[in-house]
């Protein structure tokens, strides 16, 4: 038996439920984020460069934009919102 997902009109953020925190997912062992670093985000995304680390709870990556219209984008996000790719080689 299959549930089908809900349209997105029908969509209600209070329902929404937490399932996990980031802390279940945090290794020890994985070094902080760094300058040069290749991170994606979490929703999804091309691959980004770590460009600066103004404090411990955020992060500014750049990226270019789609093939053909070439164009560097940057932004700010909370930490917990990217993932290492590659490590400063």
């Amino acid at each position: 038996m299959s549930k089908t997902l809900p349209d997105r009109r029908s969509f209600e953020p209070r329902r929404l439920r937490l399932i996990a925190s980031r802390g279940q997912f945090i290794d020890e062992r994985e070094p902080p984020l760094r300058i040069g670093d290749i991170v994606a985000l979490n929703s999804g995304g091309p691959l980004s460069l770590v460009v600066d680390v103004p404090n411990c709870k955020t992060v500014t990556i750049s990226w270019l934009t789609a093939p053909y219209a070439y164009a560097a984008c940057e932004g700010t996000f909370p930490i917990e919102c990217v993932h290492r790719i590659r490590l400063v080689g």
